[in-house]
């Protein structure tokens, strides 16, 4: 059974460990000087008894504060201190003892802490514990230890049962007020949680609905960008090289296959991962593929880009791997200057398949690597930020994972996990 949390209250969050710190230093400094003092047998045990009742108590408060302690823990804990606590009553005086009230404190706690079942609990056992001690008191012959009465001592001891009545009110009583009180601080933690959850509810729709008409936006804008392109490939074909015209158009053409890639990043963003469909495949095979079709992209920027891969069956949906690595091999060929190696390394590690994407440029700045999987985050002038999100999506729905560091000699590696038989999931 779980623990109530009490962090939504910061009162009794702080207050209940505090003051049974408090009253375990102040038991241990009278036991310290009733035993140095040389006082009698009675006021040791007191002491003793307080010390060890409070010590267990700012135990049990401190772990049920920080949610670490069930309430059947609790439950334990607060009969070990009853049946404790019953043991030195019966033996300073029984229900004459001057530490009869002692009965209070736990069950306050108790009932604070957990409410409803530990009121059940608590005010039980100390009504039984009340009744054996006041059967003990009418019928045994005993004779306790010479203690201070709570009242005086009377022929009949019905008084004496009188005041131990008392005591057992003001136990329920008690009980009853914690109770109130327990139930106040869980309807407050229950509005809470309620009124976060409407506060998140509302966020993802209004983020669904932005997003929805985002996507829909970027739909419309694709349209006549097509139409663009095509009449600015068919001028550019048109136009003699080496000329204005012909130097002009090939920038027109450039911003336009940006602004159409950028687009389509984001059409993938705002769409709904769909069903995987899985087939048995090689992704050393996959791997060549991409290289093959980033060959002129390569050329273009003045890299080579290097394949080392043994056979690595995986079970995936290839053409979302693709998409993967074509994003990771774009993003560090972007990344590395004109003469440098990039290395895609495919190999098998324990039930994994693995690529390694391994780039020579400038790696990752310490003040955008916690944000590179949010959407926007990007250390391109001209980037959405949304691949390798997009990237990680599709990992995790294979059941893999997607990960970017520094690599020792310069530059980033991004490492690609898929498990070689996967269970992949339906976003």
């Amino acid at each position: 059974m779980n623990p109530r949390p009490l962090s939504t209250n910061p009162l009794v969050f702080r207050a209940l460990p505090t003051g049974t710190r408090v009253g375990s230093t102040v038991m241990a400094v009278l036991l310290t000087l009733s035993l140095a003092l040389d006082f009698d047998g009675w006021r040791v045990a007191i002491f003793a008894t307080g010390l060890v009742v409070m010590a267990s108590l700012n135990r049990a408060t401190r772990s049920a504060t920080d949610g670490q302690v069930s309430q059947r823990r609790w439950s334990m804990t607060f009969l070990a201190v009853l049946t404790l606590q019953t043991a030195v009553i019966a033996a300073t005086g029984g229900v004459q003892s001057a530490i009869l009230p002692a009965y209070i404190g736990p069950v306050l706690m108790s009932v604070i802490i957990f409410g409803r079942p530990a009121f059940i609990l608590s005010v039980g056992s100390v009504t039984a514990a009340m009744l054996v001690l006041g059967a003990v008191h009418i019928f045994s012959t005993l004779d306790p230890l010479a203690a201070p009465s709570v009242l005086a001592r009377a022929e009949t001891g019905w008084t004496t049962l009188l005041g131990a009545l008392v005591v057992w009110v003001m136990s329920l009583g008690g009980a009853r007020f914690s109770l109130l009180v327990a139930d106040l601080i869980e309807a407050q933690r229950r509005s809470m949680i309620e009124s976060q959850a409407a506060v998140a509810d509302a966020y993802d729709e209004r983020h669904r609905d932005l997003l929805a008409i985002s996507g829909a936006l970027a739909h419309e804008m694709k349209n006549p960008l097509t139409a663009v392109q095509s009449l600015s490939s068919l001028m550019r074909r048109r136009a003699e090289d080496n000329t204005r015209a012909a130097e002009e158009l090939d920038v027109l053409l450039n911003e336009v296959r940006r602004m159409r890639a950028t687009i389509d990043e984001f059409l993938d963003f705002s769409r709904p991962i769909g069903t995987l469909a899985v087939a048995p495949d090689q992704l050393d095979r996959l791997a060549e593929d991409v290289r093959a079709a980033h060959a002129a992209l390569a050329e273009e920027r003045g890299i080579t880009v290097e394949v080392h891969a043994t056979p690595t069956p995986v079970v995936c949906d290839g053409r979302k791997i693709k998409q993967i690595l074509a994003n990771l091999l774009h993003n560090a060929a972007d990344a590395s200057p004109p003469g440098a190696k990039v290395t895609v390394r495919v190999e098998v590690l324990g039930s994994q398949a693995v690529v390694t994407i391994e780039d020579e440029g400038e790696g990752i700045s310490g003040d955008i690597a916690d944000q590179l999987f949010r959407p926007g985050a990007t250390t391109k002038g001209h980037g959405s930020g949304l691949g390798l999100v997009i990237s990680r999506a599709l990992a995790e729905q294979h059941e893999g994972t997607l990960t970017l560091h520094n690599r020792a000699a310069g530059g980033c590696a991004a490492t690609l996990r898929l498990p070689t038989t996967p269970e992949p999931t339906v976003a």
